[in-house]
């Protein structure tokens, strides 16, 4: 299958510190990937050299084969959806959901480019698609942490990417809205097909649909590949002990209050 993003010998310094160092890393068109790691490992980081946001100290990074600089990086930035991890809304700001879910197509414009009725079905599918039509009409900033998440989200597949990053979309939030976002990420991979990238530190919180991680610890990636073959090495991902059971034929884990299955 042809790479989506190639990463090679990626280091990142900042103040005299390796924040990344040595990343080598390939995912396929169409694979669904996650990025685990403890927090400072440097997950939200590799996200945002990906966006070409902060610039690579060494190595490279390809999206689809071009490399991420200075030339291409709009080009870039236009087939790739990006949820953040925090995003601090005024009380007050007076945005409609549905005008804030627009941004992403106007992203897409040129200066003197008109708006479409292709832009409004695809803004109008988006929030079907996240069963939020009925929040069309409210101001961003009355919503609550769920519902402020499902519209960051459609905000990202407004633009119609071919490459979804994804960092902690389910932190900040209470269970049942956690599970609401994982269903809704689960949704849109089987029917969209979407490479995504989901960065998380939390096991419990990777999606069914995903089988290839990376485990990401200090600045590294020490293990690349499918889910069950790094069991082994969670322990040293946590510094912390890891129980492990397999009951009838799958894995249960279970790293403190955590589970996970597997």
């Amino acid at each position: 299958m042809p790479s989506a993003i190639e990463i090679k010998g990626l280091t990142f310094n900042y103040n005299k510190k390796n924040l990344l160092k040595n990343i080598n890393l390939n995912i396929n068109e169409g694979e669904f990937y996650s990025i685990i790691g403890p927090n400072g490992a440097g997950k939200t980081t590799l996200l945002r050299l990906i966006l070409g946001l902060i610039k690579v100290s060494k190595g490279t990074i390809k999206v689809f084969g071009q490399e991420v600089n200075k030339n291409n990086i709009f080009k870039i930035r236009r087939v790739i959806g990006y949820v953040p991890q925090y995003v601090s809304i005024d009380k007050k700001f007076p945005t409609t959901v549905k005008e804030v879910i627009s941004i992403g197509r106007i992203s897409l414009k040129n200066t003197f480019e008109r708006w479409m009725k292709e832009d409004e079905n695809i803004i109008n599918y988006v929030m079907k698609m996240l069963n939020i039509e009925n929040l069309s009409t409210r101001l961003i900033g009355e919503l609550s942490g769920g519902e402020l998440q499902k519209v960051l989200i459609a905000l990202s597949l407004s633009k119609k990417p071919k490459i979804l990053l994804l960092d902690e979309p389910t932190s900040n939030l209470d269970p049942k809205s956690q599970n609401e976002i994982l269903d809704i990420i689960e949704s849109i991979y089987s029917v969209k097909n979407i490479t995504t990238i989901f960065v998380t530190h939390l096991l419990s919180h990777i999606p069914l649909s995903c089988r290839k991680i990376a485990l990401l610890k200090e600045a590294e990636i020490f293990y690349d590949g499918f889910i069950e073959d790094s069991i082994g090495l969670l322990p040293k991902l946590y510094d912390y002990p890891v129980d492990i059971n397999i009951i009838k034929g799958k894995i249960h884990i279970h790293v403190g209050k955590e589970k996970i299955h597997l």
